[in-house]
């Protein structure tokens, strides 16, 4: 098995990482966070040769809020829960929690910058947010910033455009986003640190892999207050029974995993680790899987 970065997508990440797929003749391509519309040409590659493509929140191509064409080009994709089996219905999910997190936390007077980040799984999940949040009649949107991954690397125009956010409107308490990367290498943090609202201030994020620097933030009581966040080994091995699944020509399964809202004093781990990993999942996790693959 070999792994690469598709870089959101940059100077066609996606497609180029297929295509060393192919070339080094896979014969399953796994993906996580990648839509169809992000690595069109690719995908339909794969179909072509008959190479099973599983995601990881993979939006097929007929997905609405990410339309390419009519074509279906994922052979199986994880099924979260029974109660939230797909990408939209999780990323739906997951934003309303954060919008309901802000409510109690600010007693009903939310003021927030959101962050619209223009990805099929960041649409569904600011989707949900803003009709949750709508819900809270003395709750204000103040701002609405729309960006794309080429915005994002640090020095890029969305850093320039939240701190714009920020200074255009004094009274923001709070800002929503969807991947928590964004928070620190993206310079959130430290745009809110700047105007002197760190420790008043609340980012909420609704699904990524919550690393150290965000836990870090949010035990500081620095900006970032909550997130979304995944069990990023579970992840990957309910991506490779996907794969399993897949190969055999079986049908999905529920995985039974997805985001746990995260915030100081519930739920962050007390592991040294690059990425978030709770007590949720480990052993217990792993294991279960080698048995079902007949590994012991």
């Amino acid at each position: 098995m070999t792994s690469c970065d598709g870089n959101f997508g940059i100077a066609d990440g996606y497609n180029t990482c297929i295509q060393k797929a192919i070339g080094a003749g896979a014969n399953a391509v796994a993906i996580v966070s990648t839509d169809c519309n992000q690595a069109y040409t690719g995908m339909l590659e794969l179909k072509a040769k008959g190479i099973p493509l599983v995601g990881s929140e993979g939006f097929e191509c007929d997905d609405p809020l990410g339309y390419q064409s009519k074509q279906h080009v994922f052979a199986g994709n994880i099924l979260y829960t029974k109660k939230y089996p797909t990408a939209k219905a999780l990323n739906e999910q997951a934003g309303r929690a954060d919008a309901d997190y802000l409510v109690v936390h600010f007693n009903g007077k939310v003021n927030v910058i959101n962050s619209d980040f223009s990805v099929v799984a960041g649409e569904y999940a600011d989707l949900g947010f803003k009709q949750e949040l709508a819900k809270c009649a003395s709750c204000k949107i103040l701002d609405n910033i729309n960006y794309t991954p080429p915005d994002t690397p640090a020095g890029g125009t969305y850093q320039t455009e939240f701190a714009a956010a920020l200074a255009a409107n004094p009274t923001a308490n709070a800002a929503y986003n969807w991947p928590d990367a964004i928070v620190d290498e993206d310079g959130q943090i430290s745009a809110v640190d700047a105007v002197g609202k760190g420790s008043s201030f609340c980012i909420v994020t609704s699904q990524d892999s919550a690393g150290p620097t965000n836990d870090a933030a949010m035990v500081a009581g620095n900006a970032q207050c909550a997130d979304g966040a995944v069990d990023v080994v579970w992840n990957g091995y309910a991506l490779i029974d996907e794969v399993i699944r897949a190969l055999d020509h079986k049908a999905s399964t529920f995985e039974g995993m997805g985001p746990v809202l995260i915030s100081k004093g519930h739920n962050i781990p007390n592991v040294k680790s690059n990425w978030y990993y709770p007590g949720i999942g480990g052993a217990k996790v792993v294991a279960a899987y080698r048995k079902a693959w007949g590994l012991g």
